[in-house]
């Protein structure tokens, strides 16, 4: 009982010299009693692990020179409490952190009873965009903030989304295993966690149980390090130093396949956005040459659902199909480039097995009867002669819209590329 009440008088010793509004990671969760610390859900690391620290205007004013040279890897600073308080070291920490070779994150202590979105914004703002090397943003979820475990998950739900669209990477989760048992108790697994949990030893044994592993552990709020006056929170990333810098990179390119091209299955393959796992991504299929090389592109959406994919890469819903139109089955040669669209408008790969090259006949019939124009176009099979036939080429299937090469200024409308194209077909056919 005498630890207990050590702990608890150890926390309102905290908030009673901290401004209503302004707490750092683990503020609460530092200062639980060891009955909360008993285990939950053990996770060792995977191997070996990085250091790195995490810090807010507590720490005052830091020599970050002196902080890479006493080994931190990384380092996450806090933006705000809220929308209630502003951290004034931020931007400093921030910008500072990055100069002296210190790979960077930020966090923000989240209110359950403050607007997620205008949360968000704050966040947004003064983190500005991400660059190579940045951390993915972080809600530090750990005040209950007199409001119900539903509404703090659907107002945590409102967050994560928000931040994930305007910067492009998938937000991560700071918590402690007993509080989101007790006060969140959803799977948010799908996102990256930040556990704080102060057992000793090498793995952390209060995981909450949703999440299967950890991205960074919180393992001590008293750390020393150098060109830092006090305590300082300390932290592992769970993989090496190779592996923190990979999960790092704030826009990785798309990745995927063309992985065949027949006459009747069409072009087949699979395309995703590694920084948005689960969402569809659009692919820009080139005709007869690469992007930039005045070919004209199709786009389509790799939307369709693959068993083969939800193992593979971690979801199912990233393949595409783009059926060959007839215009294209004129027994020539043609070959197929396929890029996949970054969603963050970063690069866009040529998708592995891109260079397909097929050939089709033409469609049975084709020719037969007579054409308008000059010319009769009578024969079975026949070619009409340019100009010649009734109506219109059938559209392919999926088709959004016509895209002018990358790098060249968008065409005044799509109909002048569907124009453009069917005339370019048309002569093909003719030859």
């Amino acid at each position: 009982m005498a630890m207990r009440s050590t702990s608890l008088l150890l926390a309102l010793g905290l908030l009673a010299c901290s401004p209503d509004g302004d707490l750092s990671a683990g503020a609460f969760l530092a200062a639980e009693p060891p009955s909360a610390r008993q285990a939950i859900h053990q996770v060792c690391p995977d191997g070996e692990t990085v250091y790195g620290i995490d810090v807010s205007k507590w720490q005052g004013d830091i020599n970050w020179s002196a902080v890479a040279n006493d080994g931190v890897t990384f380092a996450i600073s806090r933006v705000s409490d809220g929308t209630g308080y502003l951290d004034e070291w931020y931007a400093d920490n921030w910008q500072a952190s990055r100069d002296n070779g210190i790979i960077r994150g930020t966090y923000q202590f989240f209110r359950s009873d403050d607007d997620p979105i205008a949360q968000a914004d704050i966040l947004i703002e003064r983190m500005g965009a991400l660059e190579p090397g940045d951390l993915p943003p972080v809600a530090d979820v750990e005040s209950t903030d007199g409001v119900s475990n539903a509404t703090r998950a659907d107002r945590l739900q409102q967050w994560l989304d928000y931040v994930e669209a305007a910067v492009g990477r998938r937000p991560m989760i700071y918590t402690g295993g007993y509080f989101w048992q007790d006060n969140v108790g959803a799977d948010f697994s799908s996102y990256p966690l930040w556990h704080a949990g102060y057992t000793g030893g090498t793995c952390p044994s209060t995981v909450a149980n949703q999440w299967p592993t950890w991205a960074f552990w919180q393992f001590s709020s008293s750390g020393s390090v150098a060109g830092i006056a006090g305590n300082v929170d300390e932290n592992r990333f769970n993989g090496s130093l190779q592996q923190l810098r990979d999960f790092a990179e704030s826009n990785r390119p798309p990745r995927g396949y063309l992985d065949s091209v027949t006459c009747d299955g069409g072009a087949v393959g699979w395309a995703q956005d590694q920084d948005v796992p689960d969402d569809a991504i659009d692919v820009h299929l080139y005709l007869d040459g690469e992007a930039g090389s005045g070919a004209q592109g199709l786009a389509v959406t790799a939307d369709v659902h693959r068993d083969d994919l939800c193992a593979a890469i971690g979801s199912c819903a990233h393949g595409y199909i783009f059926p060959i139109p007839d215009a294209l089955k004129d027994g020539a040669p043609h070959t197929i480039y396929a890029y996949g669209i970054d969603s963050a408008g970063g690069d866009n790969p040529l998708l592995s097995g891109s260079g397909a090259t097929f050939t089709c006949d033409p469609p049975s019939g084709e020719g037969e009867g007579e054409g308008e124009g000059e010319g009769e176009g009578e024969g079975e099979g026949e070619v009409p002669a340019e100009g010649e036939g009734e109506g219109e080429e059938p559209a392919p299937k999926r088709l959004v819209v016509l895209l002018p090469p990358k790098g060249c200024a968008a065409a005044p409308g799509a109909t002048l590329g569907v124009a453009a194209l069917a005339l370019l077909l048309a002569r093909r056919r003719s030859r």
